[in-house]
């Protein structure tokens, strides 16, 4: 899994506009990639993405392969150091791989309650099943984001031509170590 990881990590760091792109930042905006800095953030977000939008944000995206039960805590967790360490708002979206990924307790929402009153969590998250994606809308999308076709909403029997068209794309669209690199 941890090969996974960070195979989607540099694409991330690659291509951000792509990423952006792909959970819905408006093409062209100016984005960058910028490091979460701060060891505590570390663990739990190595780079995040800077949206210089009208009103700028930052953009943490999380590729997650596995389930985690504690998923929804550590994502509202590395939102609010994210948050102090950039002093702008930070969008969140986890990126699941697997159906075996997605789980009861990581549903893009963490809500908790003091049983004394007055004291409320509502924190919400993007989710992106990426099972549930037509592979022609990843083979059509920005290089960066072609490593998610072959696990998308396409047959075993058209994997191999879904590889093949990846390989098209990365002979022509990047340099030879960036291709080595994302395969």
């Amino acid at each position: 899994m941890a090969g996974i990881d960070v195979s989607m990590k540099h694409a991330m760091a690659e291509f951000p506009e792509d990423w952006a792109e792909f959970v819905g930042v408006r093409k062209g905006t100016h984005v960058r990639v910028v490091d979460s800095d701060g060891s505590p953030v570390a663990t739990l977000a190595d780079k995040v993405i800077e949206v210089g939008a009208a009103r700028p944000y930052v953009l943490h995206l999380e590729p997650q392969a596995y389930y985690d039960k504690g998923l929804d805590v550590r994502m509202f967790e590395a939102n609010g150091r994210l948050t102090k360490r950039h002093g702008r708002f930070v969008h969140t979206c986890v990126v699941l791989l697997d159906r075996a990924a997605w789980g009861r307790a990581n549903t893009g929402r963490y809500q908790s309650e003091s049983p004394l009153g007055d004291c409320r969590v509502d924190f919400q998250y993007q989710v992106i099943k990426v099972w549930e994606l037509p592979v022609r809308q990843l083979l059509s999308a920005g290089v960066g984001v072609l490593l998610l076709a072959p696990v998308s909403d396409v047959s075993r029997a058209k994997v191999a031509a879904v590889i093949e068209q990846m390989a098209q794309r990365f002979r022509l669209e990047v340099p030879r170590a960036v291709e080595a690199e994302l395969w």
